[in-house]
């Protein structure tokens, strides 16, 4: 993972255990270097996911790994509706599934 972020930025298409994703968000806090919408979801939704799993925690002194919770519930700006995504992670990678075949990629 650390040799594909290396060059990547938003807005970037990179692959990640061999399924396409969008950079949505690179940068650093709560222990994450970037956000990424795989097949079938929109950089607003992995946001919104992201935004479920951070609540409560500060980006300077929290890393999510710590609290990740195993399902969120995130409403979609593209559609106003709620989807439960089931999340885990693997290492420093969080994977969370759900939705209409959705996945959002934490690293």
């Amino acid at each position: 993972m650390r040799q594909l972020l290396a060059g990547a930025s938003k807005g970037d298409t990179i692959t990640i255990r061999g399924q396409k994703a969008r950079v949505c968000v690179y940068g650093d806090g709560y222990g994450l270097s970037m956000i990424a919408a795989g097949p079938n979801t929109s950089c607003g939704f992995s946001k919104a996911v992201m935004s479920k799993q951070i609540k409560g925690l500060n980006p300077t002194e929290d890393n999510v790994r710590n609290s990740l919770k195993p399902v969120v519930r995130a409403t979609s700006p593209a559609t106003g509706k709620t989807y439960t995504m089931k999340c885990g992670k693997n290492g420093r990678l969080i994977t969370c599934k759900g939705g209409n075949n959705a996945t959002v990629y934490m690293y």
